[in-house]
């Protein structure tokens, strides 16, 4: 069996990921605050679509830092 990256490789895509899930996290809850989600320096997008656009965020930030989480520890077991 060919390995295609180095665990090391993984373990920083897996951080990368776990990153971008926070960032999508905290982007979706701001969906649900009364400021709203920003689109523009001067525009924001409030109401029902904010929360339906910050409903997406919030579930794809949670697959992508669970999916962030799996790979360490595919990566850590490799170590082994």
């Amino acid at each position: 069996m060919e390995i295609l990256c180095s665990s090391s490789d993984m373990r920083l895509g897996a951080l990368i990921g776990i990153g971008i899930g926070v960032g999508s996290v905290l982007l979706g809850l701001k969906g649900f605050s009364p400021e709203g989600l920003p689109f523009t320096e001067e525009k924001r997008i409030k109401g029902n679509p904010a929360k339906i656009i910050g409903a997406i965020c919030f579930v794809l930030g949670i697959l992508f830092i669970i999916c962030g989480i799996f790979a360490v520890f595919v990566s850590l077991r490799e170590d082994f």
